[in-house]
């Protein structure tokens, strides 16, 4: 978290992926940055003991929203790369969703 909020502070835009179970603490920790527009992609939990299947069912959720995580302007970003579009990523095939995390990301710990 510490690095993605460093990032973010230099205008790249970033992404840190958290279970559903520690948004709290994600949510704690980008408060004590200044990181308030540090937005987390929030995936089911838990990943300790899942199968290959469910693996990949995780990465897509992550996939879903890493779109509009990562294009949207970072914290701090140069007012000129915000005008001229250079912030963002193609996220092709990252699934574009404007949503939030899926339902089942958003029930906690198993």
């Amino acid at each position: 978290m510490h690095d993605t909020a460093r990032l973010e502070q230099r205008g790249v835009p970033t992404a840190v992926v958290v279970t559903a179970a520690f948004v709290g603490e994600a949510e704690t920790q980008r408060a004590a940055l200044g990181a308030d527009d540090l937005e987390p992609v929030v995936i089911t939990h838990p990943l300790s003991t899942l199968s290959e299947e469910e693996i990949e069912d995780r990465a897509r959720e992550a996939a879903a929203q890493l779109d509009r995580v990562l294009t949207r302007p970072a914290e701090g970003a140069p007012p000129a790369a915000q005008e001229a579009g250079l912030l963002g990523v193609d996220a092709v095939g990252a699934g574009g969703s404007d949503e939030g995390a899926p339902p089942a990301a958003q029930e906690g710990p198993s």
